[in-house]
């Protein structure tokens, strides 16, 4: 099956959820959802160091500095053990469609990842999640390396201007491969609450390439989405990239839909 027809199939399935969502949301209070509990609701389900159990879904479409493309359908599923410990596993569909050359598809590298909340305090929260990336794709469709990719990233509250804050940091190393894989990424994402239930997410990244004469690439995604139910959220992000002239995995701009369903 080809990307256009998986992004339609990606698309359907957003629009039907949202439409039952629609129709059955009772869990969140209609209305103005700039009042407290509205907007507290939008702010536990969403924020990334108190874990609950999902499911997400989401396509990715690449465009590629080189000219060519790439897509990825992610399915991700999230077990929580306790509001501090959760697992979780990634299982990636790639295709890859290199400048004048045909595209090949398939499973790209599988990621697990172990998210510890180390510290909860008035305002904050500091998670520390050792991650894999396990050599599973074909070769072209993904690092053709197992990479140890450990995470470390904060939580942090401003409720003056009704927003959280998260630096984020990640470290690349290659366990298993070429020993060729040495990439720092260091963002700043800033999710503000809107009405309506809905919600931004502003994300740059900055990527240090220490295998590639520390070559550096940035990102810009703006993530739009809203929070339909008590379980279910949507979300549209498009991006724009600069430095993958030199560094691969930078695009030149990029599109992703989604959707996540709370288990709880």
């Amino acid at each position: 099956m080809s990307g256009i027809s998986w992004s339609s199939v990606v698309i359907t399935i957003l629009l039907l959820s949202a439409g039952m969502a629609a129709a059955q949301d009772t869990s969140v209070p209609a209305g103005d959802s700039s009042t407290a509990p509205v907007a507290e609701t939008l702010t536990r389900r969403l924020d990334p160091a108190d874990f609950k159990s999902r499911i997400e879904l989401r396509y990715e479409h690449q465009n590629l500095h080189d000219g060519g493309s790439r897509g990825l359908l992610v399915p991700r599923y999230e077990y929580a053990f306790s509001k501090t410990l959760a697992a979780r596993i990634e299982v990636p569909y790639v295709w890859n469609r290199p400048d004048g050359a045909g595209s090949d598809r398939g499973l790209g590298d599988v990621i697990l990842r172990l998210n510890y909340r180390a510290l909860r305090g008035d305002g904050y929260a500091l998670v520390l999640a050792p991650e894999l990336s396990l050599d599973t794709a074909d070769e072209g469709l993904g690092i053709n390396a197992t990479v140890f990719q450990p995470v470390a990233f904060a939580s942090i509250d401003m409720p003056q201007i009704s927003s959280v804050l998260f630096p984020y940091a990640q470290q690349f190393i290659d366990i298993a491969g070429k020993n060729d894989v040495s990439i720092s990424l260091l963002r700043l994402g800033l999710l503000s609450r809107l009405p309506q239930r809905f919600y931004t997410f502003v994300e740059p990244s900055f990527y240090v390439d220490w295998e590639r004469d520390q070559r550096t690439g940035f990102t810009l995604e703006l993530e739009i989405g809203r929070l339909l139910s008590k379980n279910l959220a949507i979300w549209g992000r498009p991006g724009v990239g600069t430095g993958g002239k030199h560094l691969p995995y930078v695009y030149a701009w990029n599109f992703e839909i989604g959707f996540r369903y709370f288990l709880d």
